[in-house]
């Protein structure tokens, strides 16, 4: 009988590495070193410089507090137990168009891996906006298809929206 700790790495962590052009097991070897809070000397500082530059983490250099923005194992929720009520608010118009939270999970985090500053109230108040402005609830978008969808992403959009309508003055008419 085996004693193995069965963990996967989270997909995204992999897609993120592999998009940035980093070798795949040299990232996450130092990524499980962050994780585990060593320090090898045999890890090039280039690599450290590049797994930084993807915004999977944090690293406070002063106090050495590491703070993930994209879970490093499978199944791990970071700070995404508030997906569940943007879920809802598409249910709420439609409940076919819920989503999956798993592909709503995997398509939030990478979304916040590509747009570090935005928080999760932005998303809130720009899919609130979104929904506002949906005529028909058959025709609103699927939860995670209105994060990413092959053309772009539609939240990025509505985000930007929500910014023009919260800068002048919170203006209530349709913004598309």
């Amino acid at each position: 009988m085996s004693n193995k700790i069965k963990a996967e790495f989270n997909p995204v962590i992999k897609e993120i590495l592999t998009s940035s052009n980093i070798l795949l097991n040299d990232g996450l070897t130092y990524l499980l070193a962050i994780h585990f809070g060593t320090n090898p000397s045999y890890i090039p500082e280039e690599l450290k410089r590049k797994v930084l530059a993807t915004n999977i983490l944090t690293k406070d250099y002063s106090n050495g507090e590491v703070k993930w923005k994209v879970p490093l194992f499978d199944g791990q929720d970071i700070g995404f137990e508030w997906i569940v009520d943007f879920m809802n608010l598409f249910s709420e118009v439609n409940p076919t168009r819920r989503g999956t939270k798993s592909l709503v999970l995997t398509r939030m985090k990478k979304f916040f891996v590509n747009n570090p500053s935005i928080r999760s109230q932005d998303v809130m108040e720009a899919t609130k906006l979104y929904i506002k402005n949906v005529n028909d609830p058959k025709y609103i978008k699927m939860s995670h298809k209105f994060i990413y969808e092959q053309g772009g992403s539609m939240l990025e959009d509505w985000i930007e929206n929500y910014e023009k309508s919260k800068n002048s003055g919170g203006n209530k008419r349709k913004m598309m």
